[in-house]
């Protein structure tokens, strides 16, 4: 059934109306015809594969910056509105700085940020004090390891440990929008 299918697909191609032929000739054009038909599929799935990447080259660096740009806003204008569920966390990792003044600081640190990497304004200085803010934020496990790592093995991390170690993401996309957003100076 599959071998009639293939032939009656060919036949349908070729308007050829008996499904064997002995003529060579016609067997050259029909193979001919459909070789044409299979390079002008690749074209054209070429063609549109071509398209597909220089769109997400065009699109993926700002949705990349837009997107962590959203994530600092919000997370910044929770803590300015005192509704964060970081707070305890923050608190526990760092008790020597003052809270909730210490808070109301990373929220518009994280505010700043937010803005600055949506709007593409000032993007050197935006991803300097977002480097700075990742870096006190890696470093809290310095000052609270119990809070960060089970029974205190840094490969066992505890809920708030998976979400410190998902920063790195953050802190990657950083440096690649840094290595091909920010315009070089001339």
């Amino acid at each position: 059934i599959a071998l009639v299918g293939r032939l009656t697909a060919r036949r349908r191609v070729l308007g050829i109306r008996s499904i064997l032929t002995n003529d060579p000739r016609l067997n050259f054009k029909m193979n001919f015809i459909l070789a044409v038909i299979r390079k002008e599929s690749r074209i054209m799935l070429s063609a549109i594969d071509t398209h597909i990447i220089i769109t997400l080259q065009r699109i993926s660096l700002p949705a990349l910056r837009i997107a962590i740009g959203v994530v600092f806003l919000w997370f910044g204008a929770l803590k300015l509105l005192s509704v964060s569920p970081v707070a305890g966390l923050i608190a526990q990792a760092y008790p020597f700085f003052p809270q909730p003044a210490f808070l109301y600081v990373v929220g518009v640190l994280e505010v700043i940020i937010g803005l600055g990497l949506i709007g593409n304004i000032v993007l050197r200085v935006v991803l300097l004090l977002l480097w700075f803010q990742m870096g006190g934020v890696m470093m809290s496990p310095l000052f609270a390891p119990s809070v960060f790592f089970a029974h205190g093995n840094p490969l066992l991390l505890t809920m708030e440990g998976e979400f410190l170690v998902k920063n790195f993401v953050i802190i990657a996309a950083s440096l690649a929008i840094g290595g091909f957003s920010v315009k070089k100076r001339r």
